[in-house]
């Protein structure tokens, strides 16, 4: 069934691509936008459906959300949780204060990350396992907003 995933993904089965060799000549904008739709369509409509089968190759699950002062979030995994809140001070320093639970016995642990976008710069929680294990985090930088990240690691 994965060979017939892949091949399907190179090939589309059952789809009508457009003439790689053959006639060229001008098309207008709108059908030159229908073609390339159908091009993707027929490329990643077969990958899509096998989805399932390429995820088990992903890496660990995570969540992310960007944020700004005075936004609250909660996030999942299938073996984590977290809930945040950012918080900005009038120095132009930016604060995301919150926990992360490990809510699968799967070996790997739940933590969560700030990208601090005005300097660059990351800061980690500190990893909550093994299940049902939560810590607390601050994550300070500066500016006015924060890439917020929940996720499990090794």
């Amino acid at each position: 069934m994965a060979d017939l995933c892949l091949l399907s993904s190179v090939f589309p089965l059952n789809a009508k691509t457009p003439r790689l060799f053959g006639q060229w000549r001008d098309m207008s904008t709108k059908e030159s936008v229908m073609n390339a739709r159908r091009l993707a369509a027929a490329f990643l409509l077969p990958a899509a459906a096998c989805g399932g089968l390429l995820a088990s190759t992903a890496p660990p699950a995570s969540a992310a959300a960007q944020g700004s002062c005075g936004d609250t979030r909660d996030a999942s995994t299938s073996g984590a949780q977290g809930h945040w809140t950012i918080n900005c001070s009038s120095t132009g320093t930016v604060s995301v204060t919150g926990w992360v639970k490990d809510t699968d016995a799967d070996g790997q642990c739940a933590q969560v990350y700030a990208y601090f976008p005005a300097t660059g710069s990351y800061q980690y929680s500190a990893k909550a396992c093994p299940k049902g294990d939560v810590k607390y985090f601050t994550l300070n930088g500066s500016g006015t907003s924060a890439n917020v990240y929940l996720r499990e690691v090794g």
